[in-house]
């Protein structure tokens, strides 16, 4: 586990977009772990390109007007840490679109993604990163804090 910002040891994790798609839109397993990044439970890193993939789908396949979406996006940098990748990742996976989520995890040495993105899911880890569904990272994050 990775030390805090604070120099705590809360898990320092990144979303892909369709896990902070889901937890905006549908109650469930992502919408709960939302909850614990804005109640500061996890340090939750998100690049700019993590973001405006967030905006576009909601855009396009939940039909919100630009001012919509950028509520959204502007509610999210109220309490997520903002990172910028320096080193591209290339050629990891299938979708080249999923490159830049992984260099976000190198970039700040993520503990998990959380996706549910089957492409990645089944890279499993990631240089330190390990890669887990919603429901898996609630196992774990429950068995980490002794719940």
């Amino acid at each position: 586990m990775s030390t805090g910002p604070s120099g705590d040891n809360r898990l320092n994790v990144v979303f892909d977009a369709n896990v902070i798609i889901s937890g905006i839109l549908f109650r469930g397993n992502e919408r709960v772990i939302l909850g614990y990044g804005q109640e500061d439970k996890i340090v939750v890193r998100l690049s700019r390109f993590i973001l405006e993939e967030v905006s576009g789908v909601l855009q396009r396949k939940f039909h919100y007007s630009p001012a919509a979406a950028q509520a959204q996006i502007d509610a999210l940098r109220r309490w997520v840490n903002m990172v910028e990748p320096a080193v591209a990742v290339r050629g990891i996976v299938r979708d080249d679109n999923d490159n830049p989520i992984l260099a976000c995890c190198l970039e700040v040495a993520a503990d998990y993604l959380i996706t549910g993105d089957r492409d990645l899911l089944v890279l499993n880890e990631f240089r330190g990163t390990v890669i887990v569904n919603g429901a898996t990272f609630l196992r774990i994050y429950g068995e980490s804090v002794g719940d």
